[in-house]
Formats: C-alpha cells, structure tokens, sequence
C-alpha cells in the first residue's frame, strides 16, 4: 500500500492507505482501508471494543483519469465485549447522502447535473448506477434552472405502476429539455395540468416570452397551456408522436384489411368445401341408383 496514490485520487494520505489502481472493464479499480488507529469506544455504553475482523464495500469515487474509478473499501468491524454491540468504524470518505459513493463522487454529480449532463451520461463517466445517481440529485440542492429558447416537453415513465402505487408516487414524469443541445432541463413527477401549469408560471413573464419555441406531444393540455403561456412562441407537435400515431393509424388499416381478407378466405373454403360435399354427395346418390337398376 503506498499513500502516494492516496493523494492522486483526492484522497487524505494521512487517512487513507491504497493500492495502485489497476485499470480492467473499461474502468479503474483500487483498494483502499483506514491507516493505522487505535481501537474505538463503544458508540452506546463508551466501553473497549475488540477487533471483530473486516468487511468491503464497493464505492464509487469521482472519474479518475476520465474513467470510472471504483473502490474497494475494507471495513473493520469492532465488538464491544459489554453491551455486544458490533460495528463498523465511521469512513471520513463516504458521503452522507448514500454509503455507494465517495464525497468527491457526490460532488462531481451535482457538479455534472447543475452542467445540463444527462443521467446515462454521469452513469457513463463515474460508473454509479442511475438510482444512485437519482438519490444524490434528490439531495442536491440545485438553482432553479433556466427556460431555454427552444423548449421541448415530453412525458416519460418515471416508476412502473406496481411501484408507483406501492410507493404512492406518480407513474408517469415530465420532462424539459433544452431542443438546441438535446439535454435535460428539469423533470417533474408528474404529468397532470395541476403539476406543469404552477411550474411554468413559476418563471418571471419575460423568461417566458424569450422562449422561442415550444415542442411538444398531441396532449391538448399542453398544446392549450403552451398557447396562454409562451405566447409568443411559436407551437410544434413532436415529430416522435406525429410519426407514432400516423404509424399506428396505418397500422389499424392493416390490421382491418387483414381480418377482412381472412373473413373472405374462409368463406371461400367454407364454399368449396360445401360444393365439394354436395358434389361427393350426389355422386354417391347416383352410384347408389346404379346399383339398384
């Protein structure tokens, strides 16, 4: 273990011992454990405590030469022969907001997100999972982000119906994006009118008339909300649904043509099978009266 390598990651050297980090799957890897200390006191009773072996835990820390970088921290564990309490000795590094990532790595996504990055961009460029990454924007308190000139709204499933309910939270989020850049603005949990308008007419009226055009789906709720409140903008359906629903009206003719056609095949067959059993019947009638004669 070398401290130097402690110091390029950010971190304390006179905390921290770490390996070098080894770069494997596209991303850096490091192991990283507490320099030496005495034995802490018992958090409940103040009493001795005794080594009670290790533990590691994957921690996300901030990129590391423009690549993720993912620590394997050792956690000592302590028992108290009194009250036999166990437990985990306090990690300066971790962040308050969540044990998967670092400090350092909560502060590069909040420094990221205030930028306009996307979700799957962070995801991309420090290595934490996009629930993680959700739970430290939740935290973060962030300015009140600009409208753009060219302002997009669009709706998005934020949880499926099982966990929304289960939850109670809304299934479905609206999104802003800025149309220039193809970045995410903000996003709301929930699409009702009673959710969108208030935000909207949270901005200043010259905020919202320096918007130049709005784009959103067929929702007549936001076409109608677009018309009163970014008046001078000018109003653009979403070539995504436009295309979706001449797609699937196109699609309603197929599906129509094809069950009218299925319904006159089969009644062509059940017409030739009953010429068929009639022909087949009347021969027989005829072979009968043969015989006979």
């Amino acid at each position: 273990m070398s401290r130097g390598y402690a110091d390029s990651i950010g971190l304390d050297p006179g905390t921290y011992w770490i390996d070098r980090p080894r770069f494997a799957d596209g991303h850096w890897k490091a192991t990283v454990r507490l320099t030496e200390h005495t034995n802490p006191d018992c958090p409940r009773c103040n009493g001795k405590t005794v080594a009670q072996g290790e533990r590691q835990a994957k921690v996300y820390h901030e990129p590391y030469r423009n690549k993720p970088l993912i620590l394997n921290l050792v956690k000592e564990r302590y028992r108290c022969p009194s009250c036999r309490k166990t437990f985990d000795i306090d990690q300066p590094l971790l962040s308050g907001i969540t044990p998967h990532v670092s400090e350092l790595c909560a502060q590069f996504v909040i420094m990221r997100i205030s930028e306009g990055a996307t979700v799957a961009r962070i995801e991309h460029e420090c290595g934490a999972q996009k629930s993680i990454i959700a739970k430290v924007e939740a935290h973060a308190k962030l300015p009140k982000p600009k409208l753009p000139c060219h302002l997009c709204i669009d709706e998005v499933r934020g949880f499926k119906k099982k966990t929304a309910v289960r939850w109670h939270l809304p299934h479905m989020c609206t999104c802003f994006y800025n149309a220039e850049t193809s970045t995410l603005t903000d996003m709301l949990p929930g699409d009702k009118p009673n959710v969108v308008r208030p935000y909207v007419q949270s901005f200043s009226a010259t905020e919202r008339n320096a918007v130049q055009s709005v784009s959103c789906d067929l929702n007549g709720s936001y076409i109608k909300m677009a018309r009163e409140l970014f008046p001078k903008a000018s109003i653009y359906a979403d070539r995504f649904h436009v295309s979706k629903t001449v797609t699937e009206a196109l699609d309603d003719v197929r599906q129509a043509l094809r069950r009218k056609l299925d319904a006159a095949r089969k009644s062509a067959e059940a017409t030739a099978e009953q010429a068929k059993e009639a022909q087949e019947k009347a021969q027989t009638q005829q072979n009968s009266k043969s015989v006979t004669e």
